[in-house]
């Protein structure tokens, strides 16, 4: 088994096992590469955000994880700046 891209676009890598992984050993690439560079389990409720929008450059520089809430703002003011362009 190897690494996938799910319906959303995102990487998810084969590890079964790993806390986060699904049914069939998957979890979601970026999530991964965040717990891992920070050694910090992604708190409950929080999302993993791709600061250059880009869903396939996981590298942790380009990752910041953020509460639900300031995630969905997040992603409100990145709509809204796209619609002004």
């Amino acid at each position: 088994k190897g690494d996938i891209i799910n319906q959303d676009g995102y990487a998810l890598i084969y590890k079964p096992g790993y806390p986060r992984a699904n049914k069939h050993g998957y979890v979601r690439h970026h999530i991964y590469v965040w717990e891992q560079s920070t050694g910090k389990i992604l708190p409950e409720g929080w999302h993993v955000h791709h600061l250059n929008g880009r869903r396939n450059d996981n590298r942790p520089q380009n990752l910041v994880a953020l509460p639900s809430k300031k995630h969905y703002l997040v992603l409100q003011a990145k709509a809204k700046r796209i619609q002004e362009l």
